[in-house]
């Protein structure tokens, strides 16, 4: 090997990742994102193995050079970097702070993730390995109310299967989207009706088959997306007026849909008389996290603070029990944290995505 070989090797693998290995770090990823509804563990493990074999693969400077036009990687590196920063002002136990910043950690991966996805072809690999995944999660739910299964975590009217209800309602109602997303870009009207009819047997899963009113708020979410950004302009107050009646005939034909529905207005009347209750948990949870935010609202109580904090200001300690994990909300949880700073970032890491 000459001088100038030995010169231009590191340089190659610098700028050009190796081949085999960057196929596998995005075959690892497309493992990683199938097994994500379906089991935690695998998924975490093909995801180390994924950044593994990312790094392996060299070709650091170019991929750099595109995420430094990737304002949602960006943005995430950020924001764990400020919850670095919030680790070393922080109130909270030892423990609480550890434990943020590892559930954290995951939005570094984004990194490897952008650059393994860079290709739309890759794009869609992933998405079809999601969308089968909750497919499988969707006839599995769906069975289970005729045929009990023995891996499935249900219990009678509330058929959730590999994670618990609210997780899994939010990845259906994403399910939902690409279904409806797909049913605008199939080649045949077959394949159109195909998805337009998963998509529909999602939404009653969501609203008849899976407990929790969170799935409920995301449905809603999507649909909007979609009418937005999917729809014909001359196309989307018709499509949302369907929306609506299908809203309106689930909410007069589900007794389940119509009990959850009473039941969260019955909560809210009552939130001041019953804090224990599922929305009057959420409202409590609110009101004191707001709170601390107002006593420290430009940097927050540092990482990992919240537990700490939310329990010293809580009305009882089965209330502290309760809500200490989490409020229930991404933007009073980071906003308790990390002030009004962190909830900035979160927002630019949020429009960013856009």
């Amino acid at each position: 090997m000459t001088a100038s070989s030995l010169a231009a090797a590191p340089a190659t693998f610098l700028t050009t990742p190796i081949p085999l290995l960057d196929r596998s770090a995005k075959v690892l990823l497309i493992a990683a994102i199938f097994f994500m509804p379906l089991g935690t563990s695998p998924a975490y493990a093909f995801m180390a193995l994924s950044a593994l074999a990312w790094f392996a693969a060299g070709g650091y400077r170019t991929r750099l050079l595109a995420l430094r036009g990737n304002g949602m990687a960006l943005a995430a590196v950020a924001l764990y970097v400020l919850l670095l920063i919030g680790a070393l002002y922080s109130t909270g136990e030892h423990g609480d702070i550890s434990n943020e910043l590892r559930k954290y950690a995951k939005l570094l991966f984004m990194l490897p993730a952008f650059t393994l996805l860079a290709e739309p072809a890759w794009r869609e690999r992933a998405l079809n390995a999601f969308a089968l995944a909750m497919l499988i999660t969707l006839v599995v739910s769906m069975l289970s109310v005729v045929w009990p299964l023995p891996y499935i975590r249900a219990v009678p009217g509330n058929h959730y299967v590999f994670k618990d209800h609210i997780i899994q309602n939010l990845m259906m109602a994403f399910f939902v989207l690409i279904m409806l997303v797909r049913t605008t870009t199939a080649a045949t009207l077959a394949a159109r009706l195909l998805y337009a009819g998963l998509a529909i047997l999602a939404t009653v899963n969501v609203l008849a088959f899976v407990g929790g009113r969170t799935g409920h708020l995301a449905l809603i979410g999507v649909i909007a997306v979609f009418a937005i950004f999917c729809v014909p302009a001359r196309l989307r107050w018709l499509f949302l007026a369907g929306a609506m009646l299908a809203g309106v005939a689930i909410f007069q034909f589900s007794d389940t849909f119509r009990s959850r529905f009473e039941l969260a207005v019955t909560e809210f009347e009552q939130r001041d008389v019953n804090q224990l209750s599922s929305v009057g948990q959420r409202i409590e949870y609110a009101r004191k996290s707001m709170q601390l935010i107002s006593e420290r609202p430009v940097f927050g109580w540092g990482t990992g603070a919240y537990p700490r904090e939310f329990c010293r200001v809580a009305a009882t300690e089965e209330l502290c029990r309760l809500g200490r994990v989490h409020p229930h909300n991404q933007f009073l949880g980071i906003g308790v944290q990390l002030g009004l700073v962190g909830i900035l970032v979160y927002l630019v890491f949020l429009g960013a995505g856009l």
